[in-house]
């Protein structure tokens, strides 16, 4: 027992000591922050939420991922210079040990090669984020079944063979170390610029109409370049994902954009009230928790920034609470912010609430906001744009799960009869507020089961800032198509001026309140002029 111990106590080169050190570390890394990173779309993975980080998780995903990929590298010049064969490497070991390692480079290469494939948007399979997640889980195994064993086996010899090297080949470690520096480098370089998605937006002449119907039958549109990207993680979709293609035009003041995704179904009921034995009550399977996934429309986001960082612009902190000064999240998933202090504009279109005012909410991301008594949902820095006027409020009172008092009520009880059969693609379950009356106890003789909708117009549309987007879709055949315009600059603190090399995102929602699809690479804009 003694001559194993001295032989696996056998001390390695500098370059092996860091490049081990640096894997345990990195692994580790990529394991807590990627599962963080899963408790969007896996609510199992919640369970374990008080074991993992919170904050920035995609950007120290990535940066951990960058740096095994450097060292992947710098690990095959090490076995070159260090001429360390098979046969040396196997000597000392045992065939459980040996058998270990070969997993250890499996798992290393299902993880980067997945993470890498679904990092540039192009391959974004659920096959491969099922593969990438299961690496994951496996990679807790392997720490027991390679650490904890050599531990069991050794004892703290274990940790003398990891961090104590011996001082031999120093120009073969320095080699080794500078490739190290150097690949990651580049690669970090390639992450951050060459890997992101680049649009057109193609000049058209003013005199050239584009209506803003959600039909796209003018010919501009036909000559305008197509981005389709994969975007994963959205509740509902098949497999959690969703094609979504964008074009973009311009005029010289303002710009278009076409936007198309798959969607099986056209989903408008959005939390309708149903009459019970106790009252009126809100439709809901999430909404308590600000996660509804059965109950509510279809939508679009679409994230404008001058900030061209993966990740929504590096505005996504996770966990449930990422805001130590601010009140934790009832989701648990975490905030938008900027952490920089910029503004983000956020387009959010809604199939029901905004649709037939032929605009979408002018929305932003900015600071974290202040916490305000009374208010149930605290949004960090997913704000409103100021308004004038309009828009559209929720026909209750004050929201209880146990159940609410309606604002409205119909001045006939006839307009209710077309709701009782369902989600009619054709039904409108948004009602203008002075087509029903003030709700009048007294005069509720619904019937138990009887169906109302949630969504109340003040006026025609929003005016103010926060109708500076126009917009308006049509679902057809399984998919929606949205077209949407904006004047370059509003002139306006909230909005974020359209120019060449600001970058966008965007999000699918199938009936889903905050379980959207995603995409990492930004897609960065670049406007055509009359000399191109």
């Amino acid at each position: 027992m003694e001559a194993k111990g001295q032989a696996f106590s056998r001390l390695h080169s500098t370059s092996w000591v860091l490049l081990h050190s640096l894997v345990v570390v990195l692994c580790l890394t990529s394991l807590v922050t990627g599962l963080r990173i899963a408790t969007q779309t896996r609510p199992e993975v919640l369970h374990f939420s008080a074991l993992l980080p919170q904050g920035n998780m995609h950007g120290l995903h990535f940066f951990s991922a960058v740096g095994l990929l450097s060292i992947v590298i710098a690990y095959f010049l090490h076995l070159i210079l260090f001429r360390e064969s098979r046969s040396q490497i196997r000597r000392g070991a045992s065939h459980y040990h040996q058998s270990v390692f070969w997993l250890g480079r499996a798992l290393v290469l299902a993880s980067l090669v997945s993470g890498v494939m679904l990092y540039v948007d192009r391959f974004a399979m659920a096959t491969l984020v099922e593969i990438h997640y299961l690496a994951a889980l496996a990679w807790v195994l392997y720490l027991l079944i390679h650490g904890g064993v050599y531990f069991v086996q050794y004892g703290w010899l274990t940790v003398k063979r990891i961090v104590i090297s011996k001082q031999v080949h120093v120009r073969n470690d320095a080699a080794i170390l500078v490739i190290l520096l150097a690949a990651f480098g580049v690669m970090f370089t390639w992450t951050q610029s060459a890997a992101r998605h680049e649009l057109l937006v193609k000049l058209v002449s003013p005199k050239e109409q584009v209506r803003i119907d959600g039909i796209a039958d003018e010919t501009a549109w036909d000559g305008a370049e197509a981005l389709t990207l994969n975007t994963i993680g959205g509740a509902n979709f098949l497999n959690g994902q969703t094609r979504i293609t964008i074009k973009a035009l311009h005029n010289g003041t303002g710009a278009f954009f076409l936007v198309r995704w798959y969607d099986p179904s056209k989903s408008l009921q959005h939390l309708p009230l149903v009459k019970t034995e106790a009252g009126w009550k809100v439709t809901e399977s999430g909404f308590y928790h600000f996660d509804e996934t059965e109950y509510y429309e279809d939508k679009l986001a679409l994230i404008i920034s001058k900030n061209c960082s993966v990740a929504a612009a590096g505005t996504a902190r996770l966990g449930p609470n990422p805001l130590k000064d601010k009140v934790p999240n009832w989701h648990g998933k975490g905030y938008h912010y900027a952490a920089d202090g910029e503004v983000h504009d956020l387009w959010h279109w809604k199939a029901v609430r905004t649709n037939d005012m032929f605009v979408a909410d002018d929305n932003l991301i900015g600071p974290p906001d202040i916490v305000r008594k009374g208010m149930r949902r605290y949004t960090a820095g997913y704000l409103t744009d100021p308004k004038e006027s309009g828009g559209y409020v929720m026909n209750w009172q004050w929201y209880r799960q146990s159940g609410v008092v309606p604002r409205r009520m119909p001045q006939q009880p006839e307009a209710l009869v077309p709701y009782q059969s369902g989600n009619g693609e054709d039904l409108s379950w948004s009602v203008p507020w002075y087509s029903y009356d003030l709700y009048d106890a007294s005069s509720d003789v619904y019937p138990v089961g009887t169906i109302m909708p949630s969504v109340l117009y003040m006026s025609n549309r929003m005016e103010g800032d926060r109708a500076d987007v126009y917009a308006h879709g049509r679902w057809a055949d399984g998919q929606w198509t949205l077209e949407m315009m904006r004047r370059f600059d509003t002139n306006s603190g909230w909005d974020v001026k359209l120019e060449s090399g600001v970058c966008l995102w965007v999000a699918a929602f199938d009936h889903a309140q905050v379980a959207h699809t995603r995409h990492m690479q930004p897609i960065q804009l670049t406007f055509e002029s009359d000399d191109d």
